[in-house]
């Protein structure tokens, strides 16, 4: 990492408020902003959050609808620089009372709309900032300097293989090299256009929002429960989307609603994630995607981002059966081994062990599984 480079989620973003803008950053069906707009957003919640006192880093938890508030609100933490946490606005009240006790949650930001909901999930140690409360601010709140990269800038709530929620706390080095990987994979520059079908609070979500807003593409969110899947197929069109992250599950189920004559001309990268892909899904999705576009599965995980990946191009013969993740990123070391630590022979099985630079701090509030 270079000496002045950007490294906060703020200050990346504000490197492209600074060379575009007017460019598109978030686009819904009825709103469409800029990353000025965007930024001005972001300033007045940071505005708003440097008058509540928090005590150390106790971090900011984000109770918002996938909108341009939400995006707003993660880049006007990081301007105020405070650790923020999105929650899951559908999870059940329990869920999120626990998320918000084992990380001790300073202040949560809401909208009027999840107003009540905030009321009656926070203790008296817990501040309420209110968006649609926000006073006048029309000034730019500049990004402040971490006193350290190996800071903590977000915290990813995930149960992982343990079944049991566990905060994985993610630095500042960590997301400036992961996303400089996530560009590198799936070709993220100024003019992408990213459909954003992941909630926020999910890691690959998130991951999914920064790559966007830090490449200085466009962000399309959309609800599927609101659509068929014929209508979020008439959605790619008209949007004229670029880069889609799907699971395989929803892919096979969507490819069995494409008419023969829908075409998705503007798609460069399909990436699937989460779930195994077969070759037989690119298959019999190749007459739908235009010839340039690049088929992408990828293995992750929430302590490091991208662990491996594999390009399947337009042109490249593919087997019908289950296709391999690739190979190890660069950056990383991955081995299997026993629970002695010890590397298993080719074809047995073990546990993967992963490290590298972009490996998280370790697990906030965790000091045994950390």
């Amino acid at each position: 990492m270079n000496q002045g480079e950007p490294i906060t989620i703020a200050q990346q973003f504000e490197r492209w408020v600074d060379e575009t803008p007017e460019q598109t950053a978030v686009v819904t069906e009825t709103t469409r902003h800029s990353y000025a707009e965007l930024n001005a957003l972001a300033s007045s919640i940071a505005s708003r959050l440097s008058t509540v006192a928090l005590d150390g880093d106790l971090p900011v938890a984000i109770l918002l609808p996938e909108s341009a508030d939400l995006y707003a609100a993660i880049i006007g933490i990081s301007k105020a620089d405070r650790i923020f946490i999105t929650l899951d606005i559908t999870a059940p009240p329990q869920a999120l009372r626990a998320i918000i006790a084992h990380a001790k949650v300073g202040a949560i930001v809401c909208d009027d709309a999840n107003k009540q909901v905030a009321l009656s999930l926070i203790g008296n140690a817990t501040e309420l900032c209110c968006i649609s409360e926000r006073p006048g601010f029309f000034g730019e709140y500049k990004a402040k300097q971490p006193s350290s990269s190996q800071q903590v800038s977000f915290i990813v709530y995930t149960s992982g293989t343990t079944g049991s929620p566990k905060g994985v706390a993610v630095s500042h080095a960590s997301i400036h090299e992961r996303l400089k990987r996530r560009r590198q994979v799936y070709g993220l520059s100024p003019g992408a256009r990213v459909a954003h079908l992941l909630p926020t609070s999910f890691s690959a979500g998130l991951n999914q929002v920064l790559g966007a807003l830090l490449s200085g593409g466009s962000l399309y969110p959309v609800a599927l429960s609101e659509l068929s899947l014929t209508e979020f197929a008439d959605w790619l069109q008209r949007m004229q989307v670029s880069h889609l992250h799907m699971v395989g599950p929803l892919l096979r189920v969507w490819h069995g609603v494409l008419s023969t004559d829908m075409h998705f001309k503007d798609l460069r990268i399909l990436s699937v994630i989460s779930e195994p892909l077969y070759g037989v899904d690119i298959v019999r999705l190749r007459p739908h995607l235009g010839p340039d576009c690049v088929v992408i599965n990828s293995y992750s995980a929430s302590e490091v981002g991208i662990v491996t990946f594999a390009r399947h191009e337009p042109t490249g013969n593919i087997e019908k059966g289950p296709l391999p993740v690739g190979k190890p990123i660069d950056d990383l070391r991955v081995t299997i081994e026993t629970e002695f630590g010890v590397c298993v022979p080719q074809g047995e099985v073990g546990e993967i062990v992963l490290k590298g630079e972009r490996l998280t701090p370790g697990y906030w509030n965790d000091v045994e599984r950390t």
